[in-house]
């Protein structure tokens, strides 16, 4: 995929906090993980060490999803588009707030009110409520990672500290923390996942992603890095909001008001590096990460 090459942003504090950490100019299994998402040409056989983890936000560490798909259903309703829990999941799953209000305008086939912004940010804080968990297990599991983290989401920056913060994750990850609002290129693109490989000082085929959205999971793979692809909480693998999640890339957004998916790309589709590993704990994830090389789940490629 020919992707123009961006800008490289002002580094990031993500380039100093690890000083144990140390990376050469270039490595035995290739070069950095550019900006623009192309990936490094591979110079061995042998699956590459880990060298870092990437943790998308929203799903993975702290579980609003459920409440920010609750307060662009009230938008959609105030739109007259009632829309279910799972055809939230498939229009939503993973996307900047922008993209989510204009598919609910091009569904209501009308312009969203001027405060849509602002009213899907408070509703969603009240749905969220005073306290914010982290998801089960994901705090031990951080802890017992031996290599460098970092989160890469398509929240802004005040919300991804804001979560981290009220959830108690902010001192596992420091300012190792990647917008896509800071280079202006979101999920299901891979420019994000790259700057944080690149800042971090990581090769793209070293870079392990955690996500639970399909848009992560195609803009990770996109991007030439290793996959592990969240299901849990009643979302399992082979359950109807793991299809709709899915086929994220397949709903129809173009006015035509349909809310059902088209049908989805064959598995080789797929930009896959190597494997995509689907988990449903994070107690699992520890071993997944340092498990090489990685089983090949043909099933799991998409």
């Amino acid at each position: 995929m020919n992707i123009p090459t961006l800008p490289t942003p002002a580094p990031n504090a993500a380039t100093t906090v690890h000083p144990t950490t140390p990376h050469d100019a270039t490595t035995s299994h290739g070069a950095r993980a550019p900006l623009d998402g192309t990936r490094p040409a591979e110079t061995s056989d042998r699956p590459p060490a880990v060298e870092l983890v990437i943790f998308d936000l929203d799903g993975v560490l702290v579980d609003t999803q459920p409440a920010e798909n609750g307060a662009l259903r009230d938008l959609a309703a105030r739109l007259g588009v009632p829309l279910t829990p799972r055809q939230a999941v498939g229009l939503f799953a993973g996307r900047r707030l922008a993209e989510c209000i204009e598919r609910i305008s091009q569904l209501a086939g009308r312009p969203a009110p001027p405060d849509a912004d602002d009213f899907v940010r408070v509703r969603c804080e009240e749905l969220i409520g005073d306290v914010l968990e982290p998801v089960t297990g994901v705090r031990e599991a951080i802890a017992a990672l031996d290599v460098p983290v970092c989160v890469a989401s398509n929240s802004p920056q005040d919300i991804i500290r804001r979560r981290l913060a009220a959830s108690g994750l902010s001192h596992a990850f420091g300012e190792r923390l990647y917008s896509a609002y800071d280079i202006g290129r979101w999920k299901p693109e891979p420019h994000l996942f790259a700057w944080a490989a690149r800042d971090c000082g990581a090769d793209a085929g070293g870079c392990v992603v955690v996500e639970d959205s399909g848009v992560g999971v195609a803009a990770a793979s996109a991007a030439g890095m290793r996959v592990l692809h969240y299901v849990s909480h009643g979302h399992a693998a082979d359950s109807p909001l793991a299809a709709a999640d899915r086929s994220a890339e397949s709903h129809s957004a173009d006015g035509s008001g349909s809310l059902e998916p088209k049908p989805e790309p064959d598995a080789g589709s797929w930009p896959v590096p190597g494997s995509i590993q689907r988990f449903a704990s994070m107690d699992e994830l520890p071993a997944l990460v340092r498990a090489k090389p990685w089983p090949a789940l043909d099933a799991d490629r998409r």
